[in-house]
């Protein structure tokens, strides 16, 4: 049996897609395992069954039912016994109360508890925890193994587990969202690089396209006015306006565009200037955000969830001009990243009486780290498909 360190896993806080076969209702919602180091590494989750309602429940109606759970046994000994702890937190970030989920069996080396199949959409019930929602409802569920019992008579418990009490909004999903209807003039922002295509023959068959939104991204048709498609040389799909072209053949002629052979997309954004629109600037495009791993073992911070809060100076032209951390995340390397990522981010400006204007920005960005890992197989650090996550809380009007 050999030890292995459980890799930095940064995460892209979004609902796993799921259906049950049997009538489900679910809403987005974020979940996030911390694989706290023990025998029992959970793979993935995902949302399934369907939560009873009667006439006082309206509100609840689309809520699932429950979280289930992919794990796998990933020590020599064999497991009889896995219990999880749910911890819940509100849709504005508050860590709020928790579940608790117990699994008997036998499971031997390697063995895997499905709790859900993305293939059959099938729902293994007996690896699902039925979700108890408090009072305020839930934004997100973080979850772990903290105790392994073994056939063989010993057990694991988990190590302390840093999970913070205010995550912003850092672990809500990104939940697509209808496209705007224009109630007043509209108002261009600065352009940016939406996009890749391959060529510029593919270029030409374009019909649809993924249009950034304040909490997603909707697919709309090809508007040949907004969009711009160049290699920084050529115009392979113009927008009929000289100036546009040429401002988006000058975005990407530049470093980071200007270092890679591609073709790019130039979006030109837009805003809503009714005179009754008034809203904060939100993140619309974010900046890259990664920290390498430390180089001693001795340094990985406590298993858990980690929140860098950061306060952005945004411009009438959706740039950050200036950022600052407003909440620390605990780990000055993670400050770090998301400071720069916040500068190399892109969003839309807040808005003033229907006029584009400066404002203030406030973005959370999450990662986790995992614990030691028991493996039996190989001594190769382990794998990791997420990504970062970040996002601002949607404002109340919906300009």
């Amino acid at each position: 049996m050999r030890v292995l360190f459980g890799s930095i896993a940064l995460f892209a806080l979004a609902l796993l897609p799921y259906t049950s076969t049997a009538q489900t209702d679910e809403v987005p919602f974020g979940l996030l395992p911390v694989n706290a180091g023990g025998a029992v590494v959970i793979d993935a989750a995902a949302l399934g069954g369907r939560r009873s309602t009667g006439l006082g429940q309206a509100l609840l109606r689309y809520q699932a039912g429950l979280i289930c759970i992919n794990a796998r046994n990933s020590d020599a000994r064999t497991v009889s016994l896995v219990h999880y702890t749910f911890t819940y937190y509100d849709p504005s970030g508050k860590r709020s109360s928790g579940d608790n989920f117990t699994r008997k069996g036998t499971f031997v080396s390697g063995e895997r508890m499905l709790g859900f199949d993305a293939v059959t959409h099938g729902v293994h019930e007996e690896n699902c925890s039925p979700v108890h929602y408090p009072k305020d409802g839930i934004g997100a569920s973080v979850f772990f193994v903290d105790h392994v019992e073994f056939t063989d008579g010993t057990a694991w418990d988990a190590p302390a587990v840093h999970l913070p009490d205010d995550v912003s909004s850092a672990f809500l999903p990104h939940v697509p969202v209808a496209p705007r209807t224009l109630a007043g003039p509209a108002v261009e922002v600065a352009p940016l690089v939406a996009g890749i295509v391959a060529t510029c023959e593919q270029a030409q068959n374009l019909r649809m396209i993924n249009v950034p939104m304040f909490n997603g991204a909707v697919s709309v048709q090809y508007d040949s006015s907004r969009n711009v498609v160049t290699d920084g040389q050529t115009i392979c799909r113009s927008s009929s306006d000289g100036q546009r072209d040429a401002v988006a053949q000058a975005l990407v002629a530049k470093p980071p565009y200007s270092t890679v052979r591609r073709t790019f997309l130039v979006y030109f954004p837009f805003i809503d200037a009714k005179p009754t629109c008034t809203e904060p600037p939100r993140m619309m495009w974010s900046g890259s955000f990664a920290i390498p791993p430390p180089a001693n073992i001795n340094d990985f911070p406590v298993p858990g969830v980690y929140v860098a809060t950061v306060a952005v100076d945004v411009d009438a032209g959706g740039i950050p001009q200036q950022a600052t951390i407003q909440t620390p995340s605990g780990l000055p390397q993670l400050d770090t990243a998301a400071l720069r990522a916040a500068r190399g981010s892109r969003f839309w400006p807040a808005i003033s009486a229907g006029a584009a204007t400066s404002g203030e920005a406030h973005v959370s960005f999450a990662m986790t780290f995992d614990g030691l890992i028991r493996n039996a197989d190989n001594g190769q650090t382990s794998a990791s498909d997420h990504l970062f996550g970040a996002e601002t809380s949607p404002a109340a009007t919906g300009c």
